[in-house]
């Protein structure tokens, strides 16, 4: 995972209207707490990447509110596409390795 500005600035800029769209992946309750406050109170929307209103999920979104839907429906279909290029990959190394005895 690359991370550019850390678990709380990205959304900072969001709620400044620097940029429209801030993702944490990964991140603690104690990182994204205040920024939810900050994204909202902005006017923007703040969720985790399930979707959910909470600042506990492990993860984070915010954005301008415009895009926020968009941006979770999109990121749910790279999701789903990794996850199914990562079974693939493994079922042809499953499949090698059975060969291979």
């Amino acid at each position: 995972m690359v991370r550019a500005f850390g678990d709380f600035w990205q959304h900072v800029l969001v709620a400044e209207g620097a940029i429209d769209l801030g993702i944490d992946a990964e991140a603690n309750a104690w990182d994204l707490a205040a920024v939810q406050l900050v994204v909202t109170e902005a006017g923007g929307r703040f969720t985790d990447l399930g979707g959910a209103d909470r600042f506990d999920g492990g993860s984070g979104v915010s954005s301008n509110g415009v895009l926020h839907d968009a941006a979770l429906a999109a990121l749910e279909r790279d999701t789903i596409s990794t996850m199914s290029k990562s079974r693939t990959r493994t079922s042809r190394a499953a499949r090698c390795s059975n060969w291979a005895r």
